[in-house]
């Protein structure tokens, strides 16, 4: 099988990576032809309900629920990571019956949902189409779909997309370099894609073989990738800059057998191929630059995670915006002054309640008005490392009062007069 834009070159890297990633399928069988009619056939070998099971899909009534688990979690994990401002525009690409844009779309942003199979674009429409509540009261629903084969051509658009997301649909492509091509001829140049793929599983294990008998029986392909063959997939398409997640998701309860666990899932496990990459390095620094070494409050005081970049008032003090919630630590620090400050009830008219915890313990709530709107509290440290977590009920961003950031701010924070450990 030939495709469109993939030179003839026996010894190019794509064309390499195309043969191995392909040697394992299938000969003999129509690949497009099996995606656009996979709905049909499904219905036809396993009933109706499949119907409406692409219809309610990520939603599974039992007895196993674990792939809807597994399904809304990648989901969730990724849109929170990717952190998009209000009103983005995103594609779902290889949407299907179009659950994620539809989703997407709910939370407000603008969604393209494209697919080559039509059935299932028809699914997609009418499941937004019988949903009457869009977002917002003044705004109807911005999501639409489009069939389009992007291994062959690149979609036709009115105006550029901020993200792109692959929910377990990359390996479906015969040449996913080139689905990856024509997607991004339709992003910003600061645009951003994010991949949840599935591991390859070893040859002959049951996962393997399970994979070749789907293919064999629906003509689609459902061949996953390793870590190294999708990082050279990014690289060829030219998304140079990226980064793997792995996945953590659960409650938990706090002993350090669990922790333990936790880790290794962290460090070690690689059943998952989630993986956010973007063509610009400035525009995929704003995505991993939580995850830098510990940026100072100030000496002796590391921020952990909640804080934005340093600024200064017109007093002349420095000083950061949090989010809702902010982790400081500290390191040979004994004593200090915290100074928080809060503009949340001048935007939201609405009291603010901050809590302030130590080493997980409770340590002091705070109550702002719009009379009390700053504090400075004197902490006094029994260690010389602590964590410090401070938690606001509110939060706002400049942007739902027509401003220019896009933040979600809660309180400003400060440090002074700090005393060291000798």
């Amino acid at each position: 099988m030939k495709l469109k834009g993939w030179k003839n070159n026996k010894d190019s890297e794509e064309d390499k990576l195309l043969n191995e990633i392909n040697a394992i399928l299938p000969s003999n069988i129509d690949w497009k032809k099996g995606a656009k009619a996979y709905l049909r056939q499904l219905v036809e070998k396993k009933g109706e309900h499949n119907i409406r099971y692409h219809l309610i899909k990520p939603f599974l009534g039992g007895p196993d629920f674990n792939p809807f688990f597994i399904d809304f979690y990648n989901f969730l994990n990724i849109v929170q990571k990717l952190d998009l401002e209000m009103k983005s525009r995103v594609i779902d690409v290889g949407c299907g019956s179009g659950w994620l844009a539809y989703y997407l779309g709910k939370m407000g942003h603008t969604t393209l949902g494209i697919d080559i199979s039509e059935e299932l674009i028809e699914l997609a429409r009418k499941r937004v189409e019988s949903d009457p509540y869009p977002p917002f009261i003044e705004f109807d629903w911005k999501v639409s779909f489009m069939v389009c084969d992007l291994e062959e051509s690149t979609p036709r658009v009115d105006e550029p997309f901020d993200a792109a997301i692959f929910e377990s649909v990359l390996h479906h492509f015969y040449n996913p370099i080139a689905v990856l091509r024509n997607v991004s001829s339709i992003l910003k140049p600061e645009g951003v894609i994010a991949i949840s793929e599935g591991h390859m599983p070893e040859k002959n294990t049951s996962n393997f073989k399970e994979n070749l008998e789907l293919m064999r029986t629906y003509g689609t392909i459902e061949r996953p990738f390793t870590r190294k063959q999708l990082k050279q997939i990014l690289s060829i398409a030219g998304f140079n800059h990226f980064q793997f997640y792995n996945p953590v998701n659960g409650l938990f309860t706090q002993n350090h057998r669990i922790a333990e666990r936790v880790y290794r899932t962290i460090v070690t496990d690689n059943y998952f191929n989630i993986v956010l990459a973007s063509r610009s390095e400035t525009a995929f620094r704003k995505y991993v630059q939580q995850e830098k070494d510990y940026d100072m409050l100030e000496s002796g005081i590391h921020i952990v995670t909640g804080c934005y970049e340093r600024e200064t008032s017109p007093e002349g003090k420095i000083y950061r915006w949090s989010g809702p919630e902010c982790r400081l630590r500290t390191e040979n620090v004994k004593r200090f002054d915290l100074v928080l400050s809060s503009h949340c009830p001048h935007y939201t008219h609405q009291p603010q309640c901050i809590r302030i915890f130590i080493d997980n313990s409770p340590y002091q709530t705070i109550d702002f008005d719009e009379e009390k709107s700053t504090l400075s509290l004197d902490i006094a440290l029994n260690s010389s490392s602590c964590i410090i977590d401070i938690v606001s009920e509110n939060c706002f961003s400049p942007k739902w009062y027509q401003q220019m950031d896009s933040r979600l701010l809660s309180f400003m924070i400060g440090c002074e007069h700090i005393k060291l450990f000798k």
